[in-house]
């Protein structure tokens, strides 16, 4: 585990060094087959609100709405349900 957090934090360097307008999303650690429900939070951190998993539908939703609305750039919300 050790080497795969390290790696993370080696991507999300070379991202936010790149210069360009970047979002990294950050996701619970379940991602389910559930339904698209449009209940989700989203934001710097999550406060312990949010629930363990989140449908890849409502992910999907929020990816989809930051990258045509130009929400959260230079950040990295975490998003869960």
């Amino acid at each position: 585990m050790p080497a795969i957090v390290r790696d993370h934090r080696t991507q999300a360097r070379l991202i936010e060094e790149s210069g360009l307008a970047w979002t990294i999303i950050r996701g619970p650690l379940i991602f389910t087959d559930g339904p698209h429900t449009h209940r989700y939070h989203a934001g710097a951190r999550s406060g312990g609100r949010g629930a363990p998993a989140i449908s890849r539908a409502d992910l999907a939703d929020f990816m989809l709405k930051t990258s045509t609305t130009g929400a959260f750039i230079h950040m990295k919300p975490l998003v869960s349900a």
